[in-house]
């Protein structure tokens, strides 16, 4: 009963943010709450019941969008300093809820502001994920579904959230072999309210990711590759409205609960949102 009390008390401060806004969403680190292996990507492992997970991850970015607005090519987002906070619970040992929201510290800009203007800071929109796993586990096949909804919560001018509501589903297939090596795609769909920056429209999306994860010989640490990325107004049609970013970490458990994160990433291709550059750490603990 505690535990359920702490996650509503958390979860009614996040939503204590709601403003009006009116932003553009340009972030594709998206750390995943309630993941044991993977920083970006589902797998079909769900928390036991009862249990807790917090996250918090910090990323650091080099030019994180670029847009061609009046036939001239910004840096919209550079020098980006975020944090993400979740928390996940597990309602079940097949069915884990959780939520995340990012905070952007500080960021730069080249656009000028007579133009458009990026705030500095503040806060992103509040996301609830639910994860159902059909089936899966040590040595087998999972199967899973993430249904997820974000939130009009956050500032309206800073470019980490959309300016409506967000409703998307991601099917998870991975692969598990003996609890030491993980392999798992992600691929889904997302809908909200046209946005257009410069040339680019937002709106319905494919949504896509893989992962690779290792144990390493000291049974404490996980190296792991990722890719995540989208694609917007159509069919993988065009370069820049496709964002695609790799990423490689290494995870450490410090104890049985906690693990320690750190990483770097950066785009595959030209895409609106993907980074030049991007370094990133964080923190998963079990409660």
């Amino acid at each position: 009963m505690l535990k359920r009390n702490i996650f509503a008390v958390v979860a009614l401060g996040i939503a204590c943010f709601v403003v009006s806004c009116s932003a553009y969403d340009f972030n594709l680190f998206k750390p995943a709450p309630g993941e044991q292996n993977f920083v970006i990507n589902h797998s079909s492992q769900t928390l036991k019941s009862g249990m807790y997970q917090f996250n918090a991850f910090y990323s650091f970015g080099d030019e994180i969008s670029k847009a061609k607005v009046g036939g001239k090519t910004y840096t919209l987002v550079e020098d980006q300093h975020l944090l993400i906070l979740g928390l996940a619970y597990g309602i079940s040992d097949n069915f884990t809820l959780s939520a995340d929201i990012p905070i952007v510290i500080s960021q730069d800009t080249k656009l000028p502001s007579s133009i458009l203007d990026v705030k500095d800071n503040g806060i992103g929109n509040l996301t609830v994920y639910g994860k159902y796993k059909f089936f899966g586990g040590k040595d087998q096949i999972g199967l899973a579904v993430v249904p997820f909804v974000g939130f009009s919560t956050g500032d309206r001018k800073n470019f980490i959230s959309a300016d409506s509501t967000v409703i998307g589903l991601k099917l998870v297939v991975d692969r598990n072999w003996c609890n030491h090596s993980f392999l798992t795609l992600n691929i889904g769909v997302s809908h909200q309210d046209d946005e257009e920056i410069g040339q680019i429209k937002i709106s319905n999306a494919i949504l896509f990711g893989l992962g690779f994860t290792q144990l390493l010989p000291n049974n404490k640490t996980y190296a792991t590759i990722e890719i995540t990325g989208r694609s917007d107004d159509g069919f993988f049609e065009g370069g820049k409205r496709v964002p695609i970013e790799a990423l490689g970490s290494i995870s450490h458990m410090i104890n049985k609960n906690t693990k320690w994160s750190i990483g770097v990433g950066s785009s595959i291709n030209d895409g609106y949102c993907a980074p030049n550059f991007r370094a990133f750490t964080g923190i998963k603990v079990l409660f």
